[in-house]
């Protein structure tokens, strides 16, 4: 599979989207299910005070830059950005099934290794 960039990510509109529920909360803010446009995402809401407090400013910037410059099917894709006075915002396209971080930390996902499920689609 090859792994191409995407253009410019577009700016949304807030005012756009309609909440459908959370999805998760991590240290910097929360992710919320939304619809924007007619399509189900997941809308990232961060903390511009809690990344700022945490010195993780260049990891943020780090993330949205990365996102924004892939395309690939192992790679959430990022569907637009917005600002706010104290929060940043990254619409993600929405994957459920759990924080990656967790499955990789797990022992298995729903009773198969993830080292297994890693290597078959490595072949």
């Amino acid at each position: 599979m090859a792994c191409s960039t995407q253009e410019d990510v577009p700016r949304i509109e807030l005012s756009e989207y309609d909440e459908l529920g959370p999805l998760g909360e991590g240290s910097f803010g929360v992710v919320k299910m939304v619809r924007y446009k007619g399509e189900v995402m997941a809308l990232k809401a961060l903390s511009k005070h809690h990344i700022a407090q945490a010195r993780q400013v260049s990891h943020v910037i780090r993330e949205r830059r990365l996102l924004g410059s892939l395309s690939h099917p192992f790679v959430v894709n990022l569907r637009g950005t917005s600002i706010a006075p104290d929060k940043l915002y990254m619409l993600l396209e929405l994957v459920q099934g759990g924080e990656l971080w967790s499955l990789i930390y797990s022992d298995t996902v729903r009773g198969v290794s993830l080292g297994c499920v890693l290597a078959c689609h490595a072949s």
